[in-house]
């Protein structure tokens, strides 16, 4: 029997025998098998010399061996030629693994990979593209937290979460948003209002480079995002209010509230895209698709009667009173069924977007109209529905209440396109941002709550002191 037989397959080969005389003087058997041949029987010649690995070595003795011995090697010394030591390169960095984001803790019917873009990896890292564990934080908030706060649908903010990943503009308004929430949610924190004037300036930064060629179909979504995300940042931030000198209280600057610049800007743009809005789907087609105010105009039932009532009562051309600073109690309104007198279309004329295109009188008028329909849900007006009415009226007041700067801008713009600190605008302005302090309770309208609350006694304090100068002059 052979020396190697293997455990199964076809019949080994035999290689001999430990007894086999043939093969004794070469020493290749003894009888307990195998035996390591002693180095002192070999050659000398034949032996492997010990070496090291050069990992520094010069040019010229690359593909030898050289003692890296400065200023020259040996090598270089006797061939008598200039010794050039080979720099060494860092290994290249193993590419971090791709990781899933959920959106948040709650069941969500989606959830979004967020792959390394290829033009991100191709451009390499810059300093303003660092990511930090600050950054993951506020996405990992956002994902989880703040996208439920937000409106519009969750399907609006998956889309919104994917093109962050291709547009820095997108994910900068993102983690400005998130920064804005928790400074919110932890006011002795002041380095989350810090995060997000950083991160609004950055999205703001990168806007021109994310659309050189303007509006596109391929980037409508991300367009539509960052808008949105901006204005709700423009929202929950109050910088525009000024501290007084003297009586250390607050007073409003229209001309610094970025809010209303936002609507003039997008409202151009999205006319500029109602061409590919409804011929490509995107986030705007959602978007549009819904009318808040169709949807509360048939809740509300009123009647042409107090639409008229209202435009008489906050008339341009009547001064500022005391008693225009409250809701008059004259909201006539249908009975369920029953057809109203008018349609607010009727009064508010055919076009949606309050824009400087209209004379600035209609525009105030539309706003008024505008105005009429917000504070008719308001709870001294009168207005009841089952619980399921309530839910869906409280998800379209959400949208109305965020878009009214947006359509409603033009009325507080001057004929020089400058934003106008005229009173009678203000006294709209108040009403709107008290029946935005009284509707939008809770937690989940946090981005409402600090603007509405400081404009609401800002302006009537204003509002105040004009109608003493208003008294002063008719008497």
């Amino acid at each position: 029997m052979g020396l190697l037989t293997p455990s199964d397959g076809p019949s080994p080969v035999s290689f001999g025998s430990p007894e086999d005389p043939t093969l004794q003087p070469f020493g290749l058997f003894r009888a307990d098998g195998l035996a390591a041949i002693p180095n002192d029987t070999l050659d000398p010649c034949r032996l492997k010399r010990p070496h090291y690995k050069s990992r520094s070595g010069c040019l010229n003795c690359r593909k030898r061996r050289c003692d890296e011995k400065a200023p020259r090697c040996s090598h270089c010394q006797r061939r008598n030629e200039p010794c050039q030591v080979r720099r060494c390169s860092k290994a290249p960095q193993p590419e971090p693994p791709r990781r899933e984001v959920a959106i948040g803790s709650r069941p969500s019917p989606y959830s979004c990979q967020v792959p390394r873009s290829p033009s991100a990896a191709a451009a390499g890292p810059t300093p303003n593209a660092t990511v930090n564990l600050r950054h993951m934080k506020l996405y990992h908030h956002f994902t989880t937290h703040t996208v439920h706060t937000l409106h519009f649908g969750l399907s609006v903010w998956e889309t919104a979460i994917k093109v962050s990943v291709e547009y820095p503009s997108v994910m900068h308004a993102l983690l400005c948003v998130s920064s804005r929430h928790l400074a919110y949610l932890h006011t002795d924190d002041a380095s989350y209002e810090m995060a997000a004037a950083t991160h609004l300036s950055e999205s703001l930064r990168h806007f021109n480079e994310d659309f050189p060629q303007g509006l596109e179909v391929s980037n409508l979504d991300a367009f539509a995002s960052t808008s949105i995300l901006v204005a709700y940042e423009l929202w929950a931030s109050t910088e525009f209010a000024l501290l007084d000198a003297g009586g250390g209280t607050a007073a409003y600057d229209p001309s610094q509230d970025r809010l209303f610049r936002l609507g003039d800007s997008m409202v151009v743009a999205i006319m500029k895209s109602l061409p590919w809005i409804f011929e490509t789907p995107s986030m705007l087609t959602e978007m549009v698709a819904h009318s808040p105010r169709q949807s509360l105009r048939r809740r509300a039932r009123l009647k042409r009667g107090t639409v008229e009532f209202f435009q008489v009562f906050y008339s341009h051309a009547r001064p500022v009173s005391v008693e225009q600073l409250s809701v008059p109690p004259m909201f006539m309104r249908s009975e369920p069924g029953e057809d109203t007198d008018a349609p607010l279309d009727d009064c508010l004329g055919n076009e949606d977007l309050a824009g400087p295109v209209f004379p600035r009188s209609d525009r105030y008028s539309q706003v008024i109209t505008r105005l009429c329909l917000l504070l008719s849900f308001l709870p001294e007006a009168g207005w009841v529905g089952t619980d399921e009415e309530l839910e869906e009226v409280m998800r379209d007041l959400n949208r109305y209440i965020f878009t009214f700067p947006v359509i409603a801008f033009g009325a507080f713009i001057d004929g020089e396109g400058a934003v106008s600190s005229d009173p009678k605008p203000m006294l709209l302005l108040y009403h709107f941002y008290r029946a935005t302090r009284i509707l939008l309770k809770g937690d989940e309208h946090w981005w409402a709550h600090r603007r509405s609350r400081l404009l609401e006694s800002t302006l009537k304090r204003s509002l105040l002191g004009e109608c003493i100068i208003n008294c002063g002059e008719e008497a």
